[in-house]
């Protein structure tokens, strides 16, 4: 009966439709159809996708990670963002459904997280864009996303999950035991799966390792692409005794250098990819470490620089490094080149910074800048300012369940995620 009804209903609907078939649309309302239809990506339940959107996260995404831009790696990136903005989609929906929406305040703390994750100086991440064509809500609409499935996830997930003290005494004391382990500091990519989608996601994490290993941004792709808790930290999840991590990674890790970028590795419904920051031996755990304050200075290429161009880029960056003899000296004549990058980083450990960085800074002395390094994208100057040694703190009690239940409701979000797939209606028009 129930199945008759909805017939009638149908049918019901054609009829009162009837003369919007019968009256032919004019050319103009026609072109203005098919223009409007031709701008669409994608269509989720009732929303969509334009294309200029789709092509301004791409733009995006390879110019601040470093991807190396060519007809095939858009065409790849096209497909990998754009599931992306699907999924942002979903979760706009149904946390609107719920009544969730962020606050300007809470947006605007996102976007300044995201500036100083990426170690960008506040109100640089505007210029980035703006200097890039890319329109601010670009990011904004993915930011909003993100902090409203986090709360609904947290909202409605959170009560459910119980940590006890057990929990909690269980990882204080796999702590103390790993004191006498060898430690290593990585970060992570994790693209999860189901039976439908796993031989696309395997070519996705085959396609981002490889760009990895041709010097992408590791802490950009994973807060693009990443869907663990650590991607709103680039991936990181610190120092770990290695003999913690699963078999498949630990193997892997145990035979890669610091700095390096593994391999796709399979593990349940999930692929992932990791990053060797630094590693270091039994018995270190606990010990001093030695923080360094320092500046970094990008002097940036023009677009299609000439050779011409890129010298004299060159020269303004020997300039500055030759004449800075003090911190606010460093500041001042950087910020008198227009269009140069500046950011300060704080008390950064020496264990957590790229192997060459760390050779270069660890020499330098204080008050004192690098020479000029060129990069791909332009020159780069380091000023030390302030170096200390201290000794880290374990992890209290309170951090420890953070982790746990940020553990918990990561598992969580990714399975809620896959079931908003698999009832929703999805168009794809590339």
């Amino acid at each position: 009966m129930k199945i008759i009804f909805v017939n009638c209903f149908i049918i019901l609907a054609f009829c009162f439709n009837t003369n919007a078939y019968s009256q032919p649309l004019n050319q103009k309302q026609l072109t203005k159809k098919l223009s409007n239809e031709a701008s669409i990506a994608a269509v989720v339940n009732e929303s969509s996708i334009l294309k200029s959107e789709l092509d301004a996260r791409v733009r995006l995404v390879m110019i601040s990670s470093g991807i190396k831009n060519s007809p095939e790696v858009k065409a790849q990136m096209n497909e990998q963002i754009l599931k992306l903005m699907i999924d942002e989609v979903l979760q706009s929906q149904i946390t609107a459904l719920f009544e969730i929406k962020p606050s300007a305040e809470e947006i605007e703390t996102s976007f300044q997280n995201m500036e100083e994750r990426n170690g960008m100086a506040k109100g640089e991440l505007n210029q980035f864009l703006k200097a890039h064509q890319i329109p601010r809500s670009v990011l904004l609409n993915q930011i909003k996303a993100g902090v409203a499935w986090h709360r609904y996830i947290q909202e409605r997930y959170q009560p459910l999950i119980q940590i006890n003290d057990k929990d909690v005494a269980k990882v204080l004391d796999h702590l103390e035991m790993s004191k006498a382990q060898q430690q290593v500091l990585l970060a992570e990519i994790v693209l999860p799966f189901d039976t439908t989608d796993e031989h696309k996601v395997r070519n996705q994490a085959l396609h981002l390792a490889e760009q990895l290993r041709h010097g992408a941004n590791f802490s950009m792709i994973a807060q693009q692409f990443s869907h663990s808790a650590s991607a709103s930290r680039g991936g990181d999840i610190g120092w770990m005794p290695i003999n913690q991590l699963e078999k498949p990674i630990q193997k892997i890790v145990r035979i890669m250098d610091p700095g390096n970028v593994s391999q796709v590795i399979k593990m349940q419904n999930a692929y992932h990819i990791v990053m060797l920051r630094n590693r270091r031996e039994a018995g270190s755990f606990g010990a001093k470490e030695t923080v360094i304050t320092f500046q970094q200075a990008l002097f940036p290429f023009p677009s299609n620089a000439s050779q011409m161009e890129r010298e004299t880029v060159f020269r303004k960056a020997t300039s500055v490094s030759q004449n800075a003899k003090s911190q606010g000296m460093f500041e001042k004549l950087v910020g008198d080149i227009p269009s140069t990058h500046f950011k300060s980083l704080n008390k950064v450990p020496l264990t957590d910074l790229s192997p060459q960085l760390r050779d270069l800074l660890v020499k330098l002395p204080l008050n004192r800048a690098t020479p000029p390094i060129e990069s791909n994208e332009g020159v780069f100057v380091f000023f030390i300012s302030d170096k200390q040694t201290i000794s880290p703190e374990a992890p209290s009690k309170d951090e420890v369940y953070r982790n746990l239940m940020e553990q918990k409701l990561s598992l969580i979000a990714q399975r809620e995620l896959r079931n908003l797939r698999r009832t929703a209606f999805i168009n794809i028009r590339l």
